[in-house]
């Protein structure tokens, strides 16, 4: 347990003097600012062009402004965070670092872990400070404040992102290069968004999360366990095959 939390530390502090966090934060906090002020003024933007009831049709609901920032950060943030973790594990093994710090009384297990740990944490101060920006602008742009269902619905979102950095740590344990592991983990996030758009199959997935993440705002959480569950099992199912595949490697 000395050597993991050693170790986690380490990876930690490299986390912050690279380029990593930067770019993380600074996708995630741009959408947090620029999805709600941008949604705020479609409107306006629609009636200036002269296209005549366009700015009626537009939907201003709370839960508008939420499906829109949440397919901002999926389609960005989730995607930085998914190659940003992708590189954890196959830049050690191609550098020849990973054999030097397995000499030194770390597992594999333990290597793995606490790659994914460290990528986890960091990724969750970032949501956290993204999240609370996010809920400042919708509290400035249509005075809602934030309640337990809204709370909630971060939360389901958040989850996906953990199971997206699963993903991307089984792609970097397997892959040879980073171009190959970048490659198996944006099909981890293709599959995940192929299965969103299926009707009768994305409910018994980690997909129906997203949806979800919206209807959590009125309260409504019915058909939440089974996504969760599919959510939570494929975090641990990646996390498992990603550790057996790097303990059978030659490095």
């Amino acid at each position: 347990m000395n050597n993991f939390i050693v170790f986690l530390k380490k990876e930690l502090k490299e986390f912050v003097k690279t380029w990593k966090l930067l770019i993380l934060l600074a996708l995630f906090i741009v959408n947090s600012f620029m999805s709600p002020i941008l949604y705020y003024y479609m409107p306006k933007l629609l009636e200036l062009s002269g296209l005549p009831g366009a700015a009626e049709q537009f939907d201003m609901s709370l839960a508008s402004y939420y499906t829109q920032y949440y397919g901002n950060q999926f389609q960005s943030g989730f995607l930085a965070l998914i190659f940003i973790t992708c590189l954890a594990v196959v830049r050690e093994k191609k550098k020849g670092t990973a054999i030097l710090t397995l000499t030194k009384n770390i597992s594999r297990p333990t290597f793995v872990l606490a790659k994914y740990i460290s990528y986890v944490i960091w990724y969750t101060v970032v949501y956290v400070v993204s999240s609370a920006a996010f809920a400042a602008m919708i509290k400035v742009l249509i005075n809602e404040s934030i309640n337990k269902h809204t709370i909630a619905s971060f939360g389901l979102f958040y989850l996906i992102g953990i199971m997206f950095a699963a993903g991307a740590i089984f792609a970097s344990c397997i892959g040879k290069n980073t171009i190959v592991s970048c490659l198996i983990g944006f099909g981890v996030y293709i599959a995940v968004f192929i299965l969103a758009a299926i009707p009768y199959v994305n409910k018994f997935t980690p997909a129906m999360l997203l949806d979800n993440s919206i209807t959590a705002l009125s309260g409504n959480y019915e058909n939440l366990l089974i996504p969760l569950l599919t959510c939570i099992g494929c975090t641990v199912l990646f996390l498992v095959l990603g550790i057996v595949s790097f303990e059978k490697q030659e490095l």
